[in-house]
């Protein structure tokens, strides 16, 4: 069948489109680090060539979104590196509770007898999970759970026991202020990404644009003069 002589054939002008755009993009870092040492290589050099302009953003409000955006990577970081210590600690009380959980199952069993043990169960804040009896492994679900814990253990009589009145009341504080930690700091790097992430964004917009500008303007020279704005890679 002949092709009509109007025809165009769109799909290789999409293709070759998007195998420039990834071409372009390979001047890029994918990595934080690297992306943050390009912007102020890219930010230090466009301070001295004012002939390279942007309609849509000046040098000045550049060097704002560089320092935002290594601010911000930073508090990522530095918030972050706090999460596997909070983690691992909220995991040890945890420990802590399933542990101590068995020893006052074996209390209910020695004051209430084999055939209804079980019925007091639910007192304590005790479920059936999987074929075990044990506080919620949820952490919120658990949290609820203590209370009546330590509830059930004062009214039964409980109270000097080793994992007594003294051993709950401590552990429902102190699962709690862990618990709470947790769930600030999940918030605070939720928090940091995306405004990192913003400003990534917009710094790979600005270095496309600026990467343009250079091709446009050195036609035979922009590998050399992309070299000089810090482009010192052309994969990453």
């Amino acid at each position: 069948m002949k092709r009509n002589k109007n025809f165009v054939d769109n799909s290789t002008n999409t293709t070759k489109q998007i195998a420039s755009k990834k071409k372009l993009q390979t001047n890029i870092p994918r990595k934080d680090a690297d992306l943050a040492t390009l912007a102020k290589a890219v930010d230090d050099k466009w301070a001295t060539t004012p002939a390279i302009t942007l309609l849509w953003i000046d040098e000045p409000k550049f060097k704002i979104l560089v320092h935002s955006f290594n601010t911000n990577l930073t508090n990522r970081l530095l918030v972050g590196s706090n999460r596997p210590s909070l983690t691992q600690s909220l995991a040890q009380i945890n420990k802590s509770i399933d542990e101590a959980t068995d020893c006052v199952k074996v209390y209910i069993l020695k004051k209430f007898k084999k055939a209804s043990a079980k019925a007091q169960y639910e007192r304590y804040g005790i479920v059936k999970e999987g074929t075990n009896y044990r506080l919620p492994f949820d952490n919120d679900k658990r949290k609820l759970a203590l209370p009546l814990m330590l509830a059930a253990i004062n009214e039964d009589g409980f109270i000097n026991e080793e994992y007594g009145t003294n051993f709950w009341q401590n552990i429902k504080t102190t699962f709690a202020n862990a618990l709470n930690n947790s769930s600030d700091i999940a918030k605070n790097v939720s928090n940091k990404v995306a405004a990192k992430e913003a400003d990534k964004q917009k710094i790979k917009q600005v270095l496309v644009s600026i990467i343009l500008l250079i091709k446009a303007n050195y036609p035979t020279t922009h590998h050399n003069v992309l070299r000089e704005w810090g482009f010192i890679k052309e994969n990453y």
